[in-house]
């Protein structure tokens, strides 16, 4: 089997998968292609009205399986490749018999509405205009469309796949994951599996480099071709993998990343469980304009360039803008040094009373340490994804003075929940260590399971990510309670502010769940 290269602008040429052609074919069929074929218009009815092409997709009347579906007193035809070029004649519930089509016949009948015998087709029947090309890719899709099964899946099977590290200084968790997903799949499998199939697991290297990681994915995908991906863990790739899993239409399940994406650069197969950096420093934001020093008090945003991308620096910096209404600053704490006196006398001169620091907890420190020899004492606001806890001994009035924003609490979990996962790690032996790990894999594995069963048996990629945007409170009993939606990939957006208590060495919530949508 060919191994496939990954790059960010290549389609997918496995000979078991669709070829470019089929999957233009599918779109028209489906009805998914209105911003890549605009011109396909429908003319219905007698006298005929024009439509968008998409309005009348094939798949609203014959069905998933092309082989129709009875609606109004109207049977559509069974348009499986075999059905309609069957060597004999073919007589109609209402009387019409033709024989076979061919494609020069089946491209009349989409564009004209009449059969190989020249009788007109029925009224509810849309005439199609399209280009060569996209009646060309129709008739692609309508030959592979019978046995058109998504990658991944088989009648007694879906293969699921994931990406994990063996090697560096993420092997520990990767280990840790791939033992829970294990352990929750065969249990999953003891209990008959999702409909009669049996739930196998791929597991790709993520390699030493993001370069490696997508080549290894690439393998992944040309090799094991899996159904859907779920928690995977590529550190430094994240951005990578979601594209991955947008171009090759593979639904990705909860990424073990704290940079979850969501607007403008977010694609429809990705879903994360909990809200990333990018989020909790929104939380952060609402929670200093609502609780803290209030409407007047000045945010400043320093940040590492090594930690965090200048999107999500762009992001986070309009949201606080259009919370305070004025222009907020932004600093690059590297270049400025954010243990150095000069950006905290920078600062300090400008007024700054808020500072969101997107750094790393090594470089929070340093930053408050200085500020404090400068006689400059800001609220300190952190990311608790970017938190280490280093900052426990924070002190120099600092203490009360610095609120982290996490995206769940163990008060999330129940009691049922914990005990489902205390039997799972004793009839599997799962190792004690990197427990925040396993019970987010765990849970990425629960909602894509969930997911599955709400697609039913004749599962489909597409009705996969259908379910999960239908996704409403779910409860996997060890995080907050999961929803998606059209526009919505992450399942608990929001955070819970703590507040640092450096006296009794903890985090204090300071109020309950601070929801983003």
């Amino acid at each position: 089997m060919s191994v496939l290269a990954w790059t960010p602008d290549q389609t997918c040429s496995q000979t078991d998968l669709l070829s470019s052609a089929e999957q233009r074919g599918k779109d028209i069929y489906f009805g998914t292609s209105a911003s890549s074929n605009p011109s396909i218009k429908a003319l219905i009815g007698d006298p005929p009205v024009e439509v968008q092409g998409t309005v009348m997709a094939c798949a609203n009347c014959h069905g998933q399986d092309a082989k129709g579906k009875a609606e109004g007193g109207v049977v559509p035809s069974d348009i499986t490749w075999e059905a309609l070029t069957k060597p004999y004649a073919v007589s109609h519930p209402g009387g019409r018999t033709h024989p076979g089509y061919t494609e020069r016949l089946l491209v009349r009948a989409v564009s004209m509405g009449i059969d190989p015998a020249g009788n007109k087709l029925h009224v509810a029947m849309p005439r199609f205009q399209m280009s060569h090309e996209d009646i060309n890719a129709l008739i692609a899709y309508l030959k592979r469309l019978g046995r058109d099964l998504d990658p991944g899946l088989s009648d007694s099977t879906i293969r699921i796949g994931t990406v994990l590290p063996t090697t560096g200084a993420l092997a520990e968790a990767g280990r840790a994951i791939r033992s829970v997903l294990t352990a929750y799949i065969d249990q999953i499998n003891e209990q008959g599996g999702i409909y009669n199939r049996k739930i196998v697991l791929s597991v790709a290297e993520s390699g030493a480099s993001p370069a490696e990681a997508m080549e290894n994915v690439a393998k992944l995908i040309s090799q094991e071709q899996p159904f859907a991906l779920v928690a995977a863990l590529a550190a430094g790739a994240e951005k990578e993998m979601a594209a991955v899993s947008e171009r090759y239409r593979i639904p990705l399940i909860g990424p073990l990343t704290v940079f979850a994406e969501t607007g403008y650069r977010a694609n429809r197969h990705t879903f994360y469980l909990l809200s990333g950096v990018e989020q909790q420093a929104m939380a952060l934001i609402n929670y200093s304009r609502n609780s803290l020093k209030g409407s007047n008090s000045r945010i400043a945003i320093v940040y590492s360039p090594e930690v965090v991308s200048p999107q999500v620096v762009e992001a986070v910096q309009q949201y606080s803008e259009q919370s305070a209404r004025e222009a907020v600053m932004s600093v690059n704490g590297e270049t400025e040094g954010f243990g150095s006196s000069s950006l905290a006398q920078k600062l300090k001169r400008a007024q700054v009373d808020i500072v969101l620091l997107l750094a790393s907890g090594d470089e929070a420190e340093m930053l408050a340490k200085a500020a404090a020899q400068s006689d400059w004492m800001p609220v300190l606001l952190i990311p608790g994804s970017l938190a280490s806890n280093n900052l426990l001994n924070l002190r120099g009035g600092f203490d009360k003075r610095t609120f982290m924003a996490l995206p769940s609490l163990p008060s999330d979990q129940t009691k049922v929940g914990v005990s489902e996962y205390r039997a799972l790690a004793d009839s599997y032996r799962l190792p004690p260590t990197q427990l925040q790990s396993q019970i987010a894999a765990l849970c990425s594995a629960k909602v894509l399971m969930h997911g599955l069963k709400l697609a039913g048996r004749a599962v489909t990629r597409k009705k996969l990510v259908t379910a999960l945007e239908g996704l409403y409170d779910f409860d996997t009993g060890l995080m907050p309670r999961i929803g998606f939606g059209t526009d919505r990939r992450i399942g608990a957006l929001g955070a819970y502010i703590v507040m640092l208590d450096s006296d009794k060495k903890q985090l204090r919530p300071v109020g309950g769940w601070l929801r983003l949508d």
